[in-house]
């Protein structure tokens, strides 16, 4: 677990395996809460939530009690500059916050397990940096990825809680998500990734690729549509069925009906593709952590 306190200042937490049936029930991500009994040890641990070196540590006797205590923020992310991780200065045994957009995807490998998403992130500063997520995360990237080859927009990443993995023989420095706990946030409506896209004055990948793997924000729609249809296949709805490998083509038709209630439509998240019920608008979406004011049909 991350407790933070109302300056935004954050620890690690954790307890017994044995009294998860007893805290579960009593803790909820954004909640404030009364702790007492809980002891405070060094923290053994290979990476660290902040610059604190200790750990709270539940014990039999501790006691939790949630309050209201509005002034403590549901969350705050203090976002690492890439300078900062570049040069040293943000620890390697230190998690952080990081936020950037996409400038060049590097590998995508979403067939089979393991799956893992490698892209590199430029600031505002155009300092660059290699992020790499895996599976949830990867497949995450991956749809707004796959998505945003039409849409062509830039997509601003944050991910959270992200593990600097230090340059060692042939692979170069690096952020990835951890296990549990990291987040990652594509072009959702969080402050930090709002307020990046308002300052965004550097070249950015938008799906179409060039000689150096991406496209600037420069060039304009029609000319990524050139490329794209330049030397595409085209595909009827009857050839669809006998094609016998994945692939891209073209294929144009005019939409009949749309049918809400068949079985292979769901509604989804806004912001990812994860199923979400429309009787639970206003809660968070349990994949992406985005919340949810309405669902789309897929």
């Amino acid at each position: 677990m991350v407790l933070m306190d109302h300056t935004g200042t954050k620890i690690g937490a954790t307890l017994w395996q044995e009294l998860f049936p007893e805290f579960e029930p009593k803790l909820r991500c954004g909640g404030a809460y009364v702790i007492q009994n809980a002891k405070v040890v060094d923290t053994h641990f290979d990476y660290k939530v902040s610059a604190i070196k200790y750990l709270v540590y539940f014990v039999k006797t501790t006691s939790v009690k949630e309050v209201d205590r509005p002034e403590i923020p549901p969350n705050v992310h203090a976002i690492t500059s890439f300078a900062d991780i570049i040069l040293g200065v943000a620890k390697p045994d230190t998690l952080v916050d990081i936020v950037g957009v996409i400038a060049k995807v590097i590998e995508r490998k979403t067939v089979n397990p393991t799956y893992i998403v490698t892209v590199k992130l430029r600031d505002n500063s155009h300092v660059e940096i290699i992020m790499t997520v895996w599976e949830e995360y990867a497949l995450q990237l991956d749809d707004a990825i796959e998505k945003n080859h039409f849409v062509q927009k830039p997509l601003v990443v944050m991910l959270t809680l992200a593990k600097i993995k230090e340059t060692k023989d042939k692979y170069p420095l690096s952020v990835q998500n951890i296990k549990h706990g990291s987040k990652l946030y594509v072009n959702g409506d969080k402050n930090e990734i709002q307020q990046f896209h308002d300052s965004l004055r550097v070249p950015f990948y938008i799906g179409a690729l060039d000689d150096d793997g991406g496209v600037s924000q420069s060039q304009s729609t029609q000319n990524c549509q050139d490329k794209f249809l330049h030397n595409v296949q085209i595909v009827s709805f009857g050839e669809i069925k006998t094609l016998r490998q994945d692939c891209y083509c073209l294929t144009v038709g005019t939409v009949d009906e749309v049918m809400i209630d068949t079985p292979w439509s769901y509604d989804s998240c806004p912001y990812c593709t994860t199923t979400f019920d429309p009787l639970k608008i206003g809660a968070a979406c349990r994949s992406c952590q985005n919340h949810v004011t309405h669902t789309i049909p897929r």
